[in-house]
């Protein structure tokens, strides 16, 4: 694996990507307190989340995967769209799949009535880092997506067209 054949943007969306996906095991993601006993925290594959969670960590790992086969120098097949759209899109979904989770919070559980007793909810401090990070994989596909609309040509400069006579 050559990092070196990587964009400036592509080694963004390698190391953020990585990052989402290690810190994602990682039980800081959600936490459940009851009032004057222990806490319990979860990561973002327990089941504290939802749907969104989960799928933002799955695009990430297809983020991840892309970026480590371009460094490794596999062709790639023939995509519909440029690989800095993939990223963009990769990271914009991931950071919407986070941003859901933050905004509606972990899962009760089944625990409603637990809640309604003194039981703590609340998001952990790695939920909020993955928006971060979600956001850093989609500015580098945006990054990435520059450099290839200015990469030169194949055929080098086109010359412009003989006046008209």
């Amino acid at each position: 694996m050559d990092i070196n054949r990587l964009t400036q943007g592509e080694k963004i969306v390698l190391g953020s990507s990585a990052l989402l996906v290690v810190l994602s095991f990682i039980p800081l993601w959600a936490t459940y307190s009851f009032v004057g006993l222990a806490s319990e925290s979860f990561s973002a594959w327990s089941g504290a989340f939802g749907f969104f969670v989960k799928l933002a960590i799955i695009l990430a790992i297809v983020a991840l995967v892309v970026t480590v086969l371009r460094a490794t120098g596999t062709q790639l097949p023939e995509l519909p769209v440029g690989l800095g759209l993939l990223y963009v899109g990769l990271g914009g979904l991931a950071l919407l799949g986070l941003l859901i989770g933050v905004l509606a919070g972990p899962a009760d559980g089944g625990l409603a009535l637990a809640a309604a007793a003194g039981l703590d909810i609340s998001r952990g401090i790695l939920l909020f880092v993955g928006v971060i990070l979600a956001a850093a994989m989609a500015f580098g596909g945006y990054t990435h997506m520059q450099t290839e609309d200015t990469s030169p040509a194949v055929g080098g400069p086109s010359t412009p067209p003989p006046p008209p006579v």
